[in-house]
């Protein structure tokens, strides 16, 4: 239910971020609630025995003071002494305890009343005040009960039957059973002044201990669960910012205890768990650096060592000849040396400034690229340009990003080597849910097909492809004689990538 209003009132603007329900005020309503209803429900089940205690004692008072009136009136009744009848009933009403008198013989005509205005008066049973014996249920006898008078307010109304006695039967006929009723009415004020009291007391009473119990119920609830609670929010808390050591200091022997307990046993795992997790991720380390030493140690063979090993031979027959005099044929050889040797500079330099702008991992990858296109044009004159469909697409985590840029780095050095290009472009686009990374030259390109054919095995290529496997991605060549070279890398888009649909694109380079 609570839950319910908080969602209710965040609907509005101003309480969106500022309502809160916890726990505590939660617990606070619920036992304020429960705790009222109890202490309402309880008071008004006293209330009305109360109530109806007083109301039995009410009309045991009057049966009682009923009897004595009708004694006191019967001496008069016998006697037929008319002004002693008045005298008497006139007596009783002054005393104040009776408020209304009247004899009724019995035909229902008001023979004695405190009110001389009432004798004569006939009543007959569909008036209110004689319903209540005069029905098809009750049959008529001596009866006590409380009614609304005719002054609108409420009173005890006695009515005695008047039975004919044998001393009666000298002047009444035996055969007539019941000669006449006497109706006494008495005041409520007594009783309502005692009821009132009575629920004042009883709503103080209830305050009292409503109160007393909402204050002992949330110490102990205090002392029980907010408590306990507030603990472990405090470990997980720290849990939460790395702190693995933190100690909780719950003793409850229930469900928060065993939930304690169980936290606790949960935090030694995760405790064993980073730690393996350290010593693997040191091992992934080593592993990685091992795979990429292999291929930096294929790189180097592919194209270092074969220059080294050319240069070497060449030196030997350069010497062989300058030892046989062939100077012409030692100086074209020279020359050879010459070019050798700047194209093992150039990589040897080239491969230093990847592995540097490879390891950047501060750097998102277009500044990555960026700085190495720009290295790329001014040294090798070939004009490379970088082209994002969408600028997210280049968003990749760390590990990834260095392979897709040295696959990239590859890819333009075989550009420069090979394809004796002007022109060159790195696209990326998004087709399906993945990224695809064009690397496109327009120079006199190959047919892949008869290159394997051939049987010649370009270690380069297959380090690419190694280097897409291992991030998830595939690598594709495309290229014809004559129309350039195409590499083809698709990776798959990243969740912090995946909702990107922006159709903005970014050239970069000229």
């Amino acid at each position: 239910m609570f839950d319910f209003i908080a969602r209710w009132f965040s609907r509005f603007p101003f309480a969106r971020n500022s309502l809160r329900v916890g726990l505590s005020i939660k617990l606070v309503l619920l036992i304020t609630l429960a705790s009222a209803m109890g202490v309402l429900i309880s008071a008004s089940l006293v209330l009305t025995l109360q109530r109806q205690q007083l109301v039995d004692n009410a009309l045991q008072s009057s049966n009682r003071q009923s009897q004595m009136v009708n004694s006191t009136l019967e001496q008069a009744m016998l006697r037929n002494d008319q002004p002693m009848l008045d005298q008497i009933v006139q007596a009783m009403v002054d005393r104040q305890s009776i408020e209304h008198i009247r004899i009724l013989d019995r035909y229902g005509v008001v023979h004695t009343s405190s009110l001389p205005t009432d004798v004569g008066e006939r009543f007959d049973y569909s008036q209110p005040t004689c319903l209540f014996c005069h029905n098809s249920q009750v049959r008529p006898s001596n009866q006590t009960a409380i009614l609304s008078t005719q002054d609108n307010h409420d009173a005890l109304l006695n009515v005695y039957m008047i039975y004919n006695q044998p001393q009666c039967q000298s002047c009444h006929d035996s055969q007539t059973k019941v000669l006449g009723i006497t109706m006494i009415e008495m005041p409520l004020t007594d009783l309502n002044s005692q009821l009132e009291a009575g629920f004042w007391r009883i709503l103080l009473a209830a305050f009292t201990t409503l109160a007393l119990m909402i204050l002992l119920v949330m110490i102990a609830i205090q002392r029980v669960i907010l408590k306990p609670v507030s603990e472990l929010t405090r470990c997980m808390t720290e849990i939460r910012g790395g702190n693995l050591d933190c100690e909780h200091y719950i003793q409850n022997q229930d469900e928060l205890g065993d939930l304690a307990r169980t936290f606790s046993m949960m935090r030694e795992q995760l405790k064993t768990t980073r730690t393996e997790n350290a010593e693997l991720y040191n091992k992934v380390q080593s592993l990685a650096i091992l795979k990429e030493r292999d291929r930096l140690a294929g790189e180097l063979h592919d194209n270092l060592a074969q220059m080294l090993g050319y240069i070497n031979i060449q030196s030997a027959m350069t010497d062989d000849m300058l030892a046989k005099n062939q100077i012409s044929q030692a100086r074209a050889s020279l020359l050879e040396l010459k070019r050798t040797a700047k194209d093992a500079y150039t990589d040897v330099r080239e491969s230093i400034f990847n592995l540097r702008t490879a390891g950047c991992s501060g750097d998102n990858l277009i500044s990555t690229l960026n700085s190495f296109l720009g290295e790329y044009r001014a040294q090798y004159g070939i004009n490379a340009r970088l082209c994002v469909e969408d600028q997210r697409l280049t968003e990749f985590p760390s590990e990834v990003q260095v392979q897709v840029n040295r696959i990239i780095q590859e890819a333009l050095t075989n550009v420069r080597k090979h394809s004796h290009a002007t022109q060159a472009w790195v696209r990326f686009e998004r087709v399906d849910h993945h990224v695809r990374i064009g690397i496109e030259d327009d120079g006199k390109g190959f047919d892949p097909l008869q290159l394997e054919q051939n049987g010649s095995k370009h270690f380069g290529l297959q380090i690419m492809r190694e280097r897409a496997e291992s991030v998830g991605g595939e690598l594709a060549i495309d290229s014809c004689a004559g129309s350039g070279t195409r590499v083809i890398l698709c990776v798959p888009i990243f969740p912090f990538v995946e909702d990107s649909h922006e159709d903005a694109t970014y050239f970069v380079g000229g």
